[in-house]
């Protein structure tokens, strides 16, 4: 989180974008950018934290004395974590893909979500942004999504039904535009 800038932690954690307009006395951009301030900071805090854990403990790691669920040996990175170094596990013969696991249970989505999608449909997801989309189908986006809509619920709920569905975010879409 430290690392992404406050756009991408928006278009990553599109829900924050529900609380930005329920603020007293604040202007919509001051609430995004006090909430990426303070996920960013506390993403740096716990940085800090596994880093001097893992300083003190180091020699505990390296004799395997933590425990697998401990936080130092969890915050390691998967390729730290196995048995053996690369080079010398046995040749593997090529296996057929491990197929994903189905896109809901990355991303939340709800009934909301879904009356969205068949509203605007599957081809027009294919090839609009979500600023096209919500030109072309403000009137009919509005009652479904209810008090919340706002451009920033509207965008989360676009992307939600973008990734729960396997479609090309609409910054891809805008990269390479399909021609009619």
């Amino acid at each position: 989180m430290e690392e992404l800038n406050e756009h991408q932690l928006l278009e990553k954690f599109g829900e924050m974008s529900r609380v930005l307009r329920h603020v007293p006395g604040m202007a919509v951009d001051e609430v995004a950018q006090r909430i990426v301030h303070l996920h960013q900071k506390h993403a740096r805090e716990v940085s800090a934290v596994v880093n001097a854990a893992l300083s003190r403990h180091s020699a505990d790691l390296l004799s395997g004395k933590l425990s697998s669920r401990c936080v130092i040996v969890l915050a390691l990175p998967p390729e730290y974590k196995t048995s053996e170094p690369p080079s010398l596990l046995p040749e593997r013969k090529p296996q057929a893909p491990v197929p994903k696991p189905p896109a809901w249970n990355k991303h939340p989505y709800s009934t909301r979500d879904e009356s969205v999608f068949k509203a605007v449909g599957d081809d027009n997801f294919r090839v609009l942004t979500n600023e096209e989309i919500e030109k072309r189908f403000r009137p009919h986006l509005k009652p479904l999504i209810g008090r919340e809509y706002t451009p920033d619920a509207l965008r989360a709920c676009l992307n939600r039904i973008r990734r729960h569905n396997g479609l090309q975010l609409s910054k891809d879409i805008r990269k390479n535009p399909v021609k009619a």
